[in-house]
Formats: C-alpha cells, structure tokens, sequence
C-alpha cells in the first residue's frame, strides 16, 4: 500500500532570539568638537576618553568612543550618528555617565533603546546557511571549513549594523541588535541546512514473510533471499521475534539488501527494484 513519507534535514547549529535579554544605553553627543578636547564616557567607574581632531564632528567623536567598549568583557559599542550605544549583553544592570568640552554636550538615555539578543549554538555544517533579519535588512553567511560560532556572529553582526536605525554587534557567540529610537522590532533568524534529499517510493522492491510453523527448540528457520541462505537454529527461549530480528540482521550484512522485523514477521527490501525471490522455511 502506498506510504506517504517525509525527509527532513536538520542543520547541527540552532538560534535563539531573546527580547530584551541585553540592555542598551545611549549617549546623545551634540555641539562642537573642538580639536585637542577630550570627551569621556565612564562605564562602571572607568573613564573612555576620546581626544577631538581637527575638523571632527560629534559624530566622529562618538566613533571612537564607541570603539573602546567593545574591549570590555560582556560589553558591545556601536554608533548611530552622534550617539553612542552601550550594550551589555548577559542585560544586567550598569552604570554609564559621560562629559563634554565646552561648546559640545553628551546626555545619558538610559530609557529609550530596545535591544534584542540572538544566541548561536554551534557553526553548523559546511554549506549551511546562516540569516538573521531586522527590519528590511537580512544578514547571511555561509558556512566555511573552519568557521566557529563566534566567527559567523561578528559578521552577521557587521552586516546588521548597517541597517538605519539600529546597531549591532557581537560578544562571543551571542549578538545584539539595538533600535536606537526604541519601539519594539522584529527579528527573526535561523540556520538552513545545506543537505538534502528525495524519497524514491517507486524503485525498490519488498516482501514480508511469516513463518507457519509455532517456535520449536532445535527447529531450523531458513530465510531465502535471491538464492542466498540465512539460517537460524531456534535455541531455548527464543521467541518468532527474536529469531526474525536475528534474520534481518544477518539480511542487513548484505549488500543490495535491507530488513526489518515486526512481531515474527521478517521484511526485505531490495534497493534495484528488481525481481525478488523470497522465502522463509521453517524445518525439525
């Protein structure tokens, strides 16, 4: 009778989004930059300074006092125009507070950013492909001999970063996903596996046999395939299913063939399709 089936790939690498599993803050630069002025960002008690070049913009500025968050452990710097984004990744609380020069100005937002975090589990498989999307945005990667999970999140998160509005970036096997003016977003991301396969229902042939003697000790079962031989003396407490479970086995060895069991009944199947000749004797 005919068997509907289905075939289904699974990739060794898996996602997980958490919303508002990392926590974002910002700081809005404005003002001028003077060249030779220092303007600061304290994280935790620690001073990131940034010296102002000639023709900088608070923009420029907040760049390169971006680029120093990203050394410290479970933290990710990012830029949005003048505003720096802070974001720790494991979301536990942090204090941040930040200076100007005169004639500029930096403001702490500690309120209004939403953050999303995505957690990789394994690289995957050479040839998977790896997607995360934001917005009208979709990052993708795929996978490369000697890819690690930490690898394939720094650059899905390069390529995030770029969408308008949000920053992105990323800790270990872990990446954030910022929307700077706040609001809920959403993400989406997954890994798709590069193998696949059909299912040929039409090719192979297959016959099922039962034996019509009761299980004797000492009896002999012969299971024929194709004029090849697969004997079993029945021993003490075997049983119709252990010694069809035994046949299939010793089916299984050859090639060309594959068998099952269910209950005493011993299933062939032969892979070309071709004409199979069968049988199960069962002798004193």
């Amino acid at each position: 009778a005919p068997v509907d089936m289905e075939l289904t790939v699974t990739s060794t690498a898996s996602a997980v989004v958490e919303i508002g599993a990392a926590l974002s803050k910002l700081v809005h630069l404005a003002g001028s930059a003077p060249p030779g002025e220092a303007w600061s960002i304290i994280l935790d008690g620690i001073s990131l300074s940034c010296t102002a070049q000639a023709g900088d913009t608070p923009a420029d500025v907040a760049v390169c006092l971006a680029a120093p968050v990203d050394s410290f452990p479970d933290y990710v710097g990012g830029t949005e125009e003048a505003t720096v984004v802070v974001t720790r990744v494991s979301g536990g609380a942090f204090a941040i507070s930040a200076t100007a020069p005169e004639g500029g100005e930096a403001v702490v937002d500690e309120s209004t950013a939403t953050v999303t975090r995505v957690e990789l589990s394994g690289a995957g498989s050479v040839g998977d492909t790896w997607s995360v999307a934001v917005a009208e945005l979709t990052a993708t990667r795929v996978v490369q001999e000697g890819d690690t999970a930490a690898g394939i999140a720094a650059e899905l998160a390069a390529q995030l970063d770029t969408a308008d509005g949000f920053t992105a970036g990323s800790e270990v096997e872990r990446i954030v996903v910022t929307k700077v003016e706040g609001g809920e977003f959403s993400l989406t991301a997954n890994v798709v596996p590069s193998g696949g396969g059909t299912i040929d229902t039409e090719t192979a042939t297959a016959v099922a046999l039962s034996p019509s003697a009761p299980v004797v000790t000492g009896d002999t079962w012969v299971l024929t395939v194709d004029a090849a031989e697969y004997v079993r003396i029945v021993q003490a407490g075997d049983s119709a299913g252990t010694l069809a479970a035994a046949l299939a086995a010793m089916v299984n060895a050859a090639s060309g063939y594959v068998a099952g069991s269910e209950g005493g009944t011993v299933s062939v199947t032969k892979l070309s399709g071709e004409s199979l000749d069968a049988s199960l004797v069962v002798t004193p």
